[in-house]
């Protein structure tokens, strides 16, 4: 069976349409719905000792004309920390392991066993908090880790599901208008 190709032509007008969209959702995104979502983030993060720092990404990838990301970065401090709280750790997180710890500076681990988080999981409760805490010591243990937060997942709903013209939706259409009101116009 012979196989047809159809050459799309990207003509100077469709670049040019291209190009004006990009840039209204870009200054939509930052000017907008960003500083919405960072502060949204750093309120979740307000009382920790090293809160991270939130970074926006802008991209093309493949005939997507643009994503828009709220990035923190694992190697400044804090990051690592988010980074674990958000997405959870062994069994939990992204690995599904269970991960060793070995002591360090002194000949066993101590620690009391039920564990009480400082906060607590959207899911509920990990433990009883009527149950009496015994401490126990070990010298080595794989540890199952901790359910994830889902922090930007929840913020990221948020945003999904917003009436109000700050919500993702109301910006991005804000954005196409303004883009096809330059198209109109010509060069």
């Amino acid at each position: 069976m012979p196989t047809v190709r159809i050459a799309l032509t990207r003509s100077p007008h469709t670049q040019r349409a291209r190009q004006i969209i990009r840039e209204e959702l870009s200054r939509g995104y930052e000017r907008e719905l960003y500083p919405r979502a960072e502060a949204e983030h750093a309120a979740e993060v307000v009382d920790w000792a090293d809160p991270p720092r939130f970074y926006m990404t802008t991209e093309t990838q493949g005939a997507r004309l643009f994503v828009w990301r709220l990035r923190v970065h694992r190697e400044e401090p804090g990051g690592l920390h988010f980074w674990w709280v958000n997405f959870g750790t062994g069994v939990e997180g992204p690995l599904h392991r269970t991960y060793p710890i070995d002591p360090v500076n002194a000949p066993m681990l101590v620690f009391t066993i039920p564990y009480q988080p400082l906060t607590i999981p959207p899911n509920g409760l990990l433990y009883n908090p009527n149950a009496t805490q015994s401490l126990q010591r070990r010298h080595h243990i794989d540890h199952p880790g901790m359910r994830p937060r889902r922090i930007s997942e929840r913020i990221f709903q948020r945003f999904m599901q917003r009436g109000d013209q700050y919500g993702f939706y109301q910006v991005t259409d804000r954005a196409f208008r303004r883009a096809f009101a330059r198209i109109s116009a010509g060069p």
